[in-house]
C-alpha cells in the first residue's frame, strides 16, 4: 500500500510495504532536469549527477565505491529531461548503510575542486562519444529542431561549449539552491515499513535543512512542425524520425493513446513492423514510441533504412496511418493491442525499480491511479471511439515533424511535408 508524507524539512517521502521481497529500492528524485535549463548553462543537472559519486561530507569518492561493493545491491542515477535521479537496490538487511549513503551522498556532496575538473573531461568524452552515435546524434538534434532553444530542444548532456563554462563555483552555488529537501523526494519500495523509512529520513535530513523550493524554469510546449535533413557522408544508413504532438503524463487518454501507438508500430505484429520490414523489407529498425512530459508530449516514429529508401518508407507510413483513420482499428487489433499493453505494465512493476519509478511518476505528475490494478481496469475501459479520437486529433498530417540524418536523401536536402504524402 502507497502512503505518502511531508516531513517539516519541506522532502517528501513516498513508499510502497512489499514484505514478500527480500529486497529494497530507494531514490531521491530531484524534480527538475535538463528541461529546465537555459542554453548558457545547458548541462548543469547532468555534471552535478556525476559529481554526487566524487565525495560527501561523511563517505570520500573511495568510500563511495568501496560502500557500494560491500552492500552488494545497484547504485546509479540518471539525468532525465523533467527529473534527476539517484537510486540503489539492495536487500532489506543492508536498508539502513544504504540510505545513509545516498542521504548523504545527495544531501551532502562536497564538489571536490579536482573531481570538477576531471569530471567535466569526463562529461566533454561522454557527449563526443555521443556524437559519434548516430542514432543518439540523430536524436539529439531532432528535439533541437523540434523545440528549438527552449527547455526540451538542448541536450541532457550539455554541449561542450556550454559544459566547459561550468565551473566549480557556479557548480556549487546551483547545487547549494537547488538540492534542498523541498525540491526533492525520497521513495522506497520493498520490505521496509513507512513509519521506519520516516523515522531513518528525519535523523539524517533535520528540519535546520527546510528550504522554499527553489523557482525553476517553465518547460514550454514549442512542437514545430516541419521537415527537417542533416547530412552526414560518413554515414551509410539514413535514420528517420517521424514525430507528431504527444500527451502529457497524466492526461486521461494516455491509455488509448498507448493502444493507438501499439497498433502502429508498438511490435513485431504491428502495422508499421509487418509493413516495412517483413512485407517490404525496408528497415531492420522500426518501432514507435511516446515520451510525456508534465505539460506535453511528443509521439515519435523511427526507422534506419538505405538513403535510397527514406521516401518509401516515409510513403508507406503516411499510407498506414492514412488506413488506420479511413479503416478503422478490427476488434483483433484493438485486443491484442489490450492484451499487450496490460501484460508489459503488469509484468514491468513486478520489479522493485520499477515499481518505485511508478510512484515517483505517479507524485510527480499528479497521476490519480491506486495502483496496477486501476491501471488495467481503466485499459479494460477503452473503447474503439477512444482510438478513433486519438487518430483524428493526434495524428494530423500537418502537425508531423520528419527529420532524416545520413548520407543523402535522394538529392534533396529535406524530406517532402508530410501532408503531401497523404494528398493534405
Amino acid at each position: 500500500m502507497r502512503k505518502k508524507s511531508l516531513l517539516d524539512s519541506g522532502l517528501t517521502v513516498v513508499s510502497e510495504y512489499r514484505p514478500g521481497f527480500p529486497s529494497l529500492a530507494i531514490s531521491l528524485t530531484l524534480k527538475s532536469g535538463a528541461a529546465r535549463e537555459t542554453p548558457e548553462w545547458n548541462g548543469v543537472h547532468h555534471l552535478i549527477e556525476h559529481m554526487m559519486f566524487k565525495g560527501s561530507r561523511h563517505y570520500s569518492m573511495l568510500d563511495i565505491a568501496t560502500m557500494t561493493d560491500r552492500l552488494g545491491g545497484h547504485l546509479n542515477a540518471f539525468t532525465g529531461r523533467e527529473i534527476t535521479q539517484y537510486y540503489l537496490k539492495v536487500l532489506d538487511e543492508q536498508a539502513v548503510p544504504a540510505l545513509d549513503l545516498l542521504l548523504d551522498m545527495v544531501f551532502r556532496s562536497t564538489l571536490p575542486k579536482k573531481e570538477v575538473h576531471r569530471e567535466r573531461e569526463v562529461v566533454l568524452q561522454e557527449i563526443r562519444e555521443a556524437e559519434d552515435s548516430p542514432e543518439t546524434h540523430a536524436f539529439e538534434n531532432f528535439f533541437s529542431r523540434l523545440y528549438g532553444n527552449s527547455g526540451l530542444g538542448l541536450p541532457i548532456a550539455g554541449t561542450c561549449e556550454s559544459v566547459s563554462r561550468l565551473k566549480r563555483d557556479f557548480l556549487m552555488d546551483w547545487y547549494t539552491r537547488n538540492y534542498n529537501p523541498a525540491n526533492l523526494m525520497v521513495t522506497s519500495v520493498g520490505n521496509m515499513e513507512h513509519v521506519r523509512l520516516l523515522d531513518l529520513v528525519s535523523r539524517r535530513i533535520p528540519d535546520s535543512d527546510a528550504a522554499s523550493p527553489s523557482q525553476v524554469l517553465p518547460v514550454p510546449d514549442g512542437f514545430r512542425p516541419g521537415t527537417s535533413a542533416l547530412p552526414n557522408p560518413s554515414l551509410q544508413q539514413s535514420y528517420v524520425i517521424v514525430a507528431f504532438p504527444g500527451l502529457c503524463a497524466s492526461h486521461p487518454d494516455r491509455y488509448a493513446f498507448s493502444m493507438v501507438n501499439d497498433i502502429l508500430g508498438g511490435g513485431m505484429s504491428s502495422r508499421l513492423f509487418q509493413s516495412v520490414r517483413e512485407e517490404h523489407g525496408i528497415a531492420y529498425t522500426v518501432s514507435s514510441f511516446h515520451e510525456s512530459f508534465q505539460s506535453s508530449g511528443v509521439h515519435l516514429l523511427y526507422a534506419v533504412m538505405e538513403p535510397g529508401q527514406v521516401m518509401p518508407y516515409l510513403e508507406i507510413v503516411a499510407g498506414e496511418i492514412a488506413r488506420l483513420k479511413a479503416g478503422g482499428i478490427s476488434a483483433d487489433e484493438m485486443e491484442r493491442a489490450r492484451d499487450h499493453l496490460k501484460a508489459s505494465l503488469a509484468l514491468g512493476l513486478e520489479d522493485n525499480l520499477n515499481r518505485m519509478r511508478f510512484l515517483v511518476n505517479r507524485e510527480l505528475f499528479h497521476i490519480r491511479e491506486a495502483g496496477v490494478e486501476d491501471i488495467l481496469a481503466r485499459i479494460n475501459e477503452i473503447q474503439p471511439d477512444h482510438l478513433k479520437q486519438i487518430l483524428d486529433t493526434n495524428m494530423l498530417s500537418e502537425q508531423a515533424a520528419v527529420f532524416v540524418y545520413g548520407p543523402g536523401n535522394n538529392g534533396k536536402n529535406s524530406p517532402p511535408l508530410f501532408s503531401e504524402l497523404t494528398g493534405g
